[in-house]
């Protein structure tokens, strides 16, 4: 629901739809990263979703 709501809002704003999407999927990678993060090792695995979010190779 947040999602749809916050879409609705920057379409509304007159953002471009390809941008929309790229904040979209970041803010998706990122609480995945937050989920996973969140396990057994909270630090060692908040240190592998920053490391891969960050790593140039996975950049486009």
């Amino acid at each position: 629901m947040t999602v749809l709501i916050l879409a609705g809002s920057l379409a509304l704003t007159g953002m471009p739809v390809d941008q929309i999407v790229q904040i979209l999927s970041w803010a998706g990678l990122i609480a995945v990263a937050l989920i996973t993060a969140a396990g057994t090792r909270p630090l060692r695995g908040l240190t592998r979703a920053v490391r891969a979010l960050l790593d140039p190779s996975s950049q486009r």
